[in-house]
C-alpha cells in the first residue's frame, strides 16, 4: 500500500514510518499541508495519514480539499488536540470525511489497527449527509 504522511512532528515521522514499514507499506512524508497537497497533485496514494494541528494548512483543510478532488482515497486523521482536546478536532475530521481517527500518542499496534479501519470504513462527509437527506 502506498501511504502519504502529512505531519510536522519528526518524532511521529519515525514512529509511523517504522510501523507502516513493518507491514510492507511504502510511505512518503511531507512536513505540512501545502506540501501534502502539492504531492497529491502529482501522485496517487491508497491512504493519507494527516495530522490535524499544523502550521500553514491544517488537517481539516486538507481533508476537505482531498474529499473535493478524490472522494475515494482513504484518510486517517491523527491529533493530540491542543487546548480544546483531541476529541473535538478528531470528531470534526470525521465529519469532514476522515475514514478513521487516532489520538496521539499511540502505539504501533494502535496505528496498524486504525489503518485497517480506514481502509475498510467508508467516509461520510457533510456533502454526502446533505445529499442523503434530500
Amino acid at each position: 500500500m502506498k501511504i502519504l504522511l502529512i505531519e510536522d512532528d519528526e518524532v511521529f515521522h519515525a514512529v509511523i514510518t517504522a510501523a507502516v514499514a513493518s507491514q510492507g507499506h511504502e510511505i512518503t512524508i511531507v512536513a505540512n499541508g501545502d506540501e501534502g497537497m502539492k504531492v497529491l497533485g502529482s501522485e496517487k496514494f491508497d491512504l493519507i495519514i494527516t495530522d490535524i494541528l499544523m502550521p500553514n494548512k491544517d488537517g481539516i483543510e486538507i481533508i476537505q480539499e482531498i474529499r473535493e478532488s478524490d472522494p475515494n482515497v482513504r484518510i486517517l486523521a491523527i491529533s493530540s488536540g491542543g487546548r480544546v482536546g483531541f476529541s473535538s478536532f478528531l470528531k470534526l475530521a470525521e465529519i469532514m470525511g476522515a475514514n478513521a481517527c487516532l489520538e496521539k500518542p499511540f502505539s504501533a499496534d494502535g496505528l496498524i489497527e486504525k489503518i485497517a479501519e480506514a481502509m475498510t470504513k467508508p467516509a461520510t462527509n457533510l456533502r454526502e449527509r446533505a445529499d442523503a437527506q434530500r
